[in-house]
């Protein structure tokens, strides 16, 4: 998701919507001097879920126990889903 995106969801997630008819996508890209960031980045958790050979495997559901261990969520959920979840629990 692009900030533009992410604006607009947390827009339409606010009670009452809000109205973002100013905010413009910039689709022209960094000017020169500026810094240059990536246009979509992912997290994923799918090196701790694939596993492509027995001892991929192995490797994987030890990452995945250590990280539980620790208390860290290994689940993928939509973002959408997760910004209700996080505005309903703050407002």
């Amino acid at each position: 998701m692009t900030k533009y995106e992410i604006a607009t969801l947390f827009a339409s997630l606010h009670s009452p919507p809000l109205d973002i008819q100013w905010l413009d996508q910039d689709s022209t890209g960094p000017k020169p001097g500026d810094t240059v960031r990536p246009r979509d980045c992912h997290l994923s958790n799918v090196s701790i879920r694939r596993a492509p050979s027995h001892e991929d495997s192995a490797q994987s559901a030890l990452k995945q126990r250590a990280l539980e261990e620790i208390g860290v969520n290994c689940r993928a959920v939509k973002f959408r889903d997760w910004s209700k979840q996080f505005i309903r629990g703050i407002v």
